[in-house]
């Protein structure tokens, strides 16, 4: 501010007489300094970035980027303003500063200025690399923003760059979340013509819409294809088809089911007993819940002690049952 102050006198001291027709006054002399000292500021904060990116101090810069673009009084309107000008200044680096500012803006939950900064890469001729795509695509599904995940995958697909399982994966959660079955599988299809298979967490996801809906026969069929190509069911798995049968009232298919994670070696948890217990007692087969909830008590140290809680329904109301 003292530079200003000292620079706006120099201004005045070459203040045109009253006769001139456009006097300079003193707020447009301290608008102009203040311009100029700001361009200072927004050239002293790329190079420092320069300097940051070739010493290979990433952590560092990444701290500078993230006050820069939530910083009340940062010197850039906004990150795609700070790309421009680094891209300008720094173009040996504006991969890496791709990269890093669009992480940074994906964890810094800022999705609508992560996609414009993707837009203005992309028209710039320019591509991110996987890892902050990826990022990116998480972060989207993880706020809700399903329609734009799917976009930007659709884009990543038709440029011709080559998705990892990882994106494929969001792009399928993206498709399930927003009741899209028939894109999700269209998206594992398009995974497996380039020569890629599903992961467990694409079976998980395509198996748990599946219970949802009771569509057993068909979660059961992707649970063979998942088994047939060595990939282990995790308990979320078991789980899923679990509560499937028994809110689709096949009690026998989901207590085998049960037996099987022991031979697995899948170990069983309260989501499980959850789901047994509800549909022993939704089948009004209440001593069978009763010895269920037994077997839970007795289910090691972690259990021990454990008021458990359930509301067992029979014909003559409900019973809560301690053990």
């Amino acid at each position: 501010m003292v530079t200003q102050l000292r620079l706006v006198r120099k201004l005045l001291l070459h203040v045109p007489h009253r006769h001139h027709k456009n006097p300079i006054s003193f707020a447009s002399c301290l608008s102009l300094c203040t311009d100029s000292s700001t361009h200072q500021e927004r050239e002293e904060q790329v190079r420092k970035l320069r300097i940051l990116l070739q010493q290979q101090r990433t952590a560092t810069a990444e701290n500078l980027i993230k006050t820069l673009i939530l910083s009340k009084t940062s010197p850039f309107s906004s990150p795609n303003d700070l790309f421009t000008l680094f891209s300008i200044s720094s173009p040996s680096l504006k991969q890496l500063f791709t990269n890093m500012l669009l992480s940074v803006l994906s964890s810094s939950k800022m999705p609508v200025e992560a996609l414009q900064l993707y837009s203005s890469v992309r028209k710039d001729g320019g591509f991110p690399s996987l890892a902050s795509l990826n990022l990116l695509l998480e972060f989207l599904v993880t706020c809700n923003r399903f329609d734009k995940t799917l976009e930007l995958f659709e884009d990543i697909v038709d440029s011709g760059f080559q998705p990892d399982k990882f994106t494929y994966g969001k792009a399928v959660q993206a498709a399930v979340k927003i009741g899209d079955l028939k894109r999700a599988r269209e998206v594992v299809d398009l995974m497996k013509k380039r020569g890629m298979r599903p992961n467990v967490f694409i079976y998980n996801v395509l198996i748990g819409v599946l219970c949802k809906e009771k569509k057993m026969r068909d979660a059961e069929k992707l649970f063979d294809e998942m088994c047939k190509r060595n990939l282990v069911p995790t308990r979320v798995t078991y789980n899923m088809l679990i509560d499937g049968y028994c809110k689709a009232a096949e009690l026998e298919k989901a207590f085998g089911l049960r037996e099987r994670m022991k031979i697995e070696n899948a170990e069983a948890n309260l989501v499980t007993f959850n789901s047994l217990l509800s549909g022993l007692c939704k089948a009004k087969r209440m001593e069978e819940a009763k010895k269920v909830c037994q077997k839970w008590k007795l289910m090691g140290s972690c259990l021990t002690g454990l008021l458990i809680v359930f509301f067992l329904m029979d014909f003559l109301g409900v019973v809560m049952v301690r053990v």
